[in-house]
């Protein structure tokens, strides 16, 4: 939450920390919510600063997060269709170390955050959903170009991966499976994947014949 970030920004402050303001999220994150642990995980970071300075780079590696360059490449592959940058996103994640599993987590609770945005139109103003400015702005960039079913179906796919991968050896290859089925809804018989093909179709509609009603009133009689 914003209120809890200023909490800590004045913290740091008093203490004489420089502290980057994307690793706030990070630290909120980490710590659940709660002001005490939170708390604690800013003291952990703060103990392995190099001079009183906590840097979002050195964060991440600390808390083991993934970087939101990853997670935006992830989203905009999405929203693109484009398979290979989404597999390419996936290679760059494993190749800066990061677990798999908390990337899936990572981009789940991105999904979370692009449904606030929709369904919030004020959602940054109350501290529901909390970024640094200029990743707000692309999160609000990228809530606009989904629709709420794709984010929806989105999530629900990520969720259930997150329950495959538990205790799996090979959490890359299933991470891959989950990318795949996220591509591809069509591939499913769900409902949430229904309401993503429908809500496609639809978009494309509206793009390509713009200004035509979907459901033309008849002509008049001559």
């Amino acid at each position: 939450p914003k209120t809890m970030r200023g909490l800590l920004a004045r913290i740091c402050r008093d203490e004489g920390v420089t502290v980057d303001d994307a690793v706030y999220p990070l630290v909120i994150r980490a710590g659940g919510g709660s002001p005490r642990d939170s708390l604690s995980v800013l003291d952990q970071l703060v103990a392995g600063a190099d001079g009183n300075r906590v840097v979002y780079q050195r964060a991440l590696a600390l808390l083991g997060a993934t970087d939101v360059a990853l997670i935006d490449d992830a989203v905009d592959a999405l929203t693109a269709g484009d398979a290979a940058a989404l597999f390419g996103a996936v290679e760059s994640v494993i190749d800066a170390g990061h677990d798999p599993r908390r990337f899936a987590t990572d981009l789940l609770e991105r999904f979370r955050d692009l449904i606030v945005l929709q369904a919030v139109h004020d959602a940054a103003d109350r501290g529901v959903v909390y970024a640094p400015a200029d990743v707000l702005e692309r999160m609000q960039e990228q809530a606009a170009r989904l629709g709420s079913a794709t984010l929806a179906r989105y999530a629900e796919v990520v969720h259930a991966g997150l329950g495959e991968m538990r205790g799996a050896t090979a959490p890359r290859l299933l991470l891959e499976v989950v990318c795949a089925r996220l591509l591809l809804p069509s591939a499913s018989d769900t409902e949430a994947a229904l309401r993503q093909r429908i809500e496609r179709i639809e978009t494309r509609l509206d793009v390509s014949v713009p200004g035509i009603a979907l459901n033309p009133a008849p002509a008049a009689p001559a």
